[in-house]
């Protein structure tokens, strides 16, 4: 044990504190030749004042937002991909095959015959999402590179006069075919909702997804409202609850609507909706469907 002692004390390395003056001479030398670029930070006040920023990337347009606190800026999409599940899953177009499919399948339609269900649900699933969706994908392939819904005339898109159509097409569709009157209204309820909610556009923006998310709820309330559903009215009104709550979030995280925007194009679309499917309008006798 002492050998290895004297073995390790007896060395020849230099210690941290005995650098030579030689040493010192060329580092210092070396590093004041090299010029370091320092970026000079923007102020708190021009941070805060920033609210959105965009920026282009891969062609397409990503958002960003500052958090007032932080200081810092984040892209929006950091929050979670699951926004744009949800505004994907619930787009304003599918939600009526969707409504469909709980009218073919949750309510005495049921006992139709199988086929003449599956036909129904889609010839709507072609009508009211399909058609619009590759009419828009088509202004976007041949006509226009950006969006084609930034286009408006007066308060509305080019989108939503074809989206209107198609669900004029859809409701004549079911007419013939004597459907009962609730659910023919439902997408003459569908129209008027959103002329309703590009009409008030000149007030004050509203989210459409939200807007036929409240559609959606209506409707559905209205099958349990006058026992029309055999679902379990209280699971289901909850699962719809939840849903809108999703949207409402996605919207807020995907775009530059606030709450107020959002919320109050939920509760438009539930309004209208409810009120239209209650009128008296149609009186089909739908045993014949």
């Amino acid at each position: 044990m002492s050998n290895e002692k004297s073995k390790y004390n007896h060395s020849d390395y230099m210690p941290k504190d005995s650098v030579s003056a030689d040493m010192k001479d060329s580092l210092s030398s070396e590093f004041s030749n090299e010029s370091i670029d320092v970026e000079e930070p923007c102020s708190s006040q021009e941070t805060l004042n920033v609210d959105v920023v965009e920026c282009v990337k891969s062609d397409r347009e990503v958002q960003y937002t500052t958090n007032p606190e932080m200081g810092v800026v984040l892209p929006r999409d950091s929050f979670g991909p699951w926004a744009k599940i949800v505004s994907v899953v619930f787009n304003p177009f599918i939600l009526s095959t969707y409504f469909m499919l709980i009218a073919m399948w949750c309510t005495p339609l049921s006992n139709i015959n199988l086929n003449i269900r599956l036909g129904a649900t889609a010839m709507i699933l072609v009508l009211t999402d399909w058609g619009p969706s590759l009419f828009k994908v088509a202004m976007m392939r041949f006509g226009r590179k950006n969006n084609p819904e930034k286009k408006r005339m007066g308060g509305f898109t080019i989108v939503d006069f074809v989206f209107m159509f198609f669900l004029g097409l859809a409701a004549y569709y079911l007419y013939s075919l004597h459907a009962p009157g609730w659910l023919v209204q439902f997408f003459i309820a569908g129209a008027v909702t959103l002329i309703v909610s590009r009409l008030l556009d000149f007030f004050v923006t509203l989210s459409r997804h939200t807007v036929f998310m409240g559609t959606f709820t209506a409707a559905v309330f209205y099958l349990f409202r006058y026992h029309i559903c055999i679902l379990y009215p209280t699971i289901s009104m909850a699962i719809m609850i939840l849903l809108a709550g999703l949207m409402v979030s996605s919207r807020l995280f995907l775009t530059d609507k606030n709450i107020v925007q959002c919320s109050l194009g939920y509760v438009i679309g539930f309004v209208i909706t409810y009120i239209t499917m209650s009128l008296p309008l149609i009186n089909n006798i739908y045993y014949n469907f």
